[in-house]
Formats: C-alpha cells, structure tokens, sequence
C-alpha cells in the first residue's frame, strides 16, 4: 500500500513578503469597503422578478370567457364562478392525467398517447359527458393532424 506523499511545510520565511503587492496582482484577502448598496428602482426590481421565472399559479380562467361567448354572447362570469369553474377543470385534468399515466405504465410505454386518454375518458366520466368528451377530443385530434 502506498503511503501519501508528505509536502515539506514552507519555512516561516518562505512566502512572506514585506513588499505591497504590485497594482492590479490579486490578493490573497479583499476585504469589502463599507459603502452605500445602490438601490434599484421598482421598474429595475419587477424585470428582475420576471426574468427570474417567478410564475404564479397556472390557471384556465382565461379560457372561460373566450368559450361562454361562443355559447352565449353577452354573458359573463363573476369573479367567484371562475374560481369554482378553474377548480373543477384543474381537478378533472390532474384526475385524467392520473389516469392516463396509470394505463400508460400498465402497458409499460413512457409516452402517453391519444387512446390513453381516450380510455381514461371512458373511465372517469360518464353518460353524456363521456360521448361528448370523446367526439370533442377525436375531433381535434383529426384537426391536428390533418394541419402538420
């Protein structure tokens, strides 16, 4: 086995300069210099915040009067029947890609496909729902692929 190489310690004369060190060598110890922070305006402030990634909660509440004025024009939604409405479609979708995740890994596959989420349609919802959900999603799925 081989014993670790011993480095000689330096003499206590070694490596002590009483010389300054020459301008613009770099020095072993910077000590900062007590000085005022630059403060940055409130406009300099939120781009950082935006550049940073800072997101807030991801929401569909957005998408709900884009479609109630396709069904009825001149209707709106308050503040509180958004927020039950983007509850209700967050938890459906977490409980669809559940689902979909589940049957995906069953037939041991890492990609979820179409039908994955077709048979998780067929297995979360029910009656009317279900007939209308899957001619809704085939249907934008020929689109898709009838565009690229």
């Amino acid at each position: 086995m081989a014993e670790p190489a011993s480095v000689p310690s330096p003499s206590p004369d070694e490596g002590v300069s009483t010389q300054p060190p020459e301008k613009g060598a770099p020095t072993a110890l910077k000590q900062k210099k007590p000085g005022r922070h630059r403060r940055r305006s409130r406009r300099s402030r939120r781009h950082t915040r935006c550049r940073q990634g800072h997101r807030g909660k991801d929401s569909f509440a957005i998408y709900f009067p884009r479609v109630l004025k396709l069904v009825h024009d001149g209707l709106s939604l308050s503040q509180q029947a958004v927020n039950v409405m983007d509850s209700c479609v967050s938890d459906l979708f977490e409980r669809l890609a559940e689902e979909a995740g589940r049957l995906a890994r069953y037939n041991q596959r890492c990609t979820l496909t179409s039908q994955d989420i077709q048979a998780a349609v067929h297995l979360l919802l029910t009656g009317e729902l279900r007939k209308q959900a899957v001619a809704e999603g085939t249907r934008a799925v020929l689109r898709f692929t009838m565009s690229t």
